[in-house]
């Protein structure tokens, strides 16, 4: 999975960040850096499963009756879902 092999990339650019001599403001910032990366990550993580499940979601939907209220209930909230999504990943 991409989103692994850069979160291992990630991390290992961490760890040489670590092992490199530098001033006590150096560090924090090489520390902020590092957990808005970590953050990016997760959420980017979290923002691919989302989208895994609306789409495992969209195909159980589409097996309900056509005219069924929950069939159009649960797209509605699909859709609610989606832009969501779209926000989240918009917002980054």
């Amino acid at each position: 999975m991409i989103l692994d092999k850069s979160l291992r990339q990630t991390r290992a650019w961490c760890m040489r960040i670590d092992t490199q001599p530098c001033s006590a403001a150096e560090r924090l910032h090489d520390t902020d850096v590092k957990e808005q990366i970590m953050a990016d990550l997760e959420t980017q993580a979290a923002l691919s499963e989302a989208r895994k499940a609306a789409s495992a979601a969209s195909y159980d939907i589409q097996k309900l009756p056509e005219d069924s209220v929950e069939r159009q209930a649960l797209h509605n909230l699909l859709t609610a879902v989606d832009y969501l999504i779209q926000a989240a990943d918009g917002s980054e």
